[in-house]
């Protein structure tokens, strides 16, 4: 779809911009605006002598739409890494599930920095996906399903006993994220294991979607239109997924599931909650005008 074509373009350019600037080792500067700006058009002049843009007129609009969603994106980057200049060593992430000891949760937080030597860690996240849209003087609305990821690396931080906070930076806005406290967060990345354990395990997998399962909790109504999609709307339903699609081929037998409202209110509803509790928005300027994609 045309919406995640440009959603690989930008991805690219932004896996080159990380590439050239941690080579380069810059951060903020007085000149940092205009390196970000030259950095950008070098990318997507490459793509265009690749063939990668489209021809003539329309190649034009797809390249000023790419720069101006870019360029905010890497200069906040910059800046945030600028603000966080100490890099600092991964730490274990290691937490044995209270009930099932054989169930453990073992990996490391990678990506770390701070304001200054010893400081509090934080982490920074740069891609492509748009996290929140805005209409005119609204407030932001997240697009909830993309900020899963840092919410389960918020949980495990915590859970871990390395509270760590982090920025999460997409096409359109800067979003600041928080850990819990940890006793809820060993609770709640406990819920998780077990039920990533009991759907590793059980014959089916659990019956529920992640936008399918968000729009059930925000609004019972909505969450057929998210499985099943619609003629008039340019994003495929979640159930058109094939994994999905063999065992659920609609709503109707999704729900029928007698497990399906239980898995979706143990996996989304804390998330949820952490969206409405430890999350921030920072629209960035100058973006483009919205997709109707889902990347």
């Amino acid at each position: 779809s045309v919406g995640l074509e440009r959603w690989a373009l930008l991805d690219e350019v932004l896996h080159e911009a990380r590439r050239q600037v941690d080579a380069g080792g810059r951060g903020a500067s007085g000149q940092e605006e205009a390196d970000v700006a030259t950095l950008v058009q070098a990318q997507l002049a490459r793509l265009k002598r690749a063939g990668r843009l489209p021809l003539a007129g329309p190649g034009l609009l797809v390249e000023a739409e790419l720069q101006q969603t870019l360029v905010p994106m890497v200069a906040r980057w910059q800046a945030a890494l600028g603000q966080l200049a100490h890099t600092r060593d991964k730490l274990p992430t290691l937490m044995q599930h209270p009930q099932m000891p054989q169930l453990v949760f073992d990996d490391w937080l990678v990506g770390l920095r701070s304001a200054e030597a010893g400081g509090e860690a934080q982490w920074i996240e740069l891609q492509a996906s748009r996290l929140a849209d805005q209409k005119g003087q609204a407030p932001p609305t997240l697009r909830q399903d993309k900020l899963l990821t840092a919410w389960v690396r918020c949980l495990a931080s915590a859970a871990c006993g390395h509270p760590a906070s982090g920025l999460v930076i997409g096409a359109g806005a800067a979003v600041h994220v928080r850990p819990p406290a940890e006793a809820e967060a060993r609770t709640l990345l406990a819920a998780l294991m077990g039920a990533c354990h009991a759907g590793l395990t059980q014959e089916r997998p659990t019956p529920t979607a992640v936008q399918t399962g968000l729009a059930f909790l925000k609004d019972a109504a909505k969450a057929r239109l998210a499985y099943e999609g619609s003629d008039f709307s340019p994003v495929p339903g979640e159930g058109r997924e094939p994994s999905l699609a063999r065992l659920y081929p609609d709503f109707d037998t999704l729900s029928a599931s007698p497990e399906f409202e239980t898995a979706t209110r143990l996996l989304y509803q804390p998330y949820l909650d952490w969206l409405s509790t430890h999350v921030e928005v920072e629209m960035l300027a100058n973006t483009a005008p919205a997709e109707g994609a889902t990347a």
